[in-house]
């Protein structure tokens, strides 16, 4: 598919490594450990973050639908959800 990806397991790692890395896309779980994926959105938020951000739960998709709120909200990203579980097609559609 022509993409590399870097697994990152905690939000603060994202933080820490977000100028390094300069990512195209990111895909985010909304109940992570550390904070969430909305504390997540809102970081991003705030340094205009302009590629695309696919947020995941297994959970109740209204926290799909706020997370999405808070990137619109802020500005330039392009927002994508995903629900639990996912096939791996969905993926392939959400990175053409």
């Amino acid at each position: 598919m022509g993409h590399t990806a870097e697994q990152i397991s905690r939000p603060r790692d994202i933080i820490d490594r977000y100028d390094t890395v300069a990512p195209d896309t990111i895909f985010v779980d909304i109940f992570m450990p550390d904070f969430d994926g909305i504390d997540v959105a809102n970081w991003l938020s705030k340094r205009k973050f302009n590629g695309k951000i696919v947020f995941m739960t297994g959970r109740d998709a209204s926290y799909l639908e706020r997370a999405r709120q808070v990137m619109e909200d802020g500005g330039d990203a392009s927002v994508a959800t995903l629900e639990k579980p996912f096939r791996v097609n969905e993926v392939r559609e959400l990175l053409a």
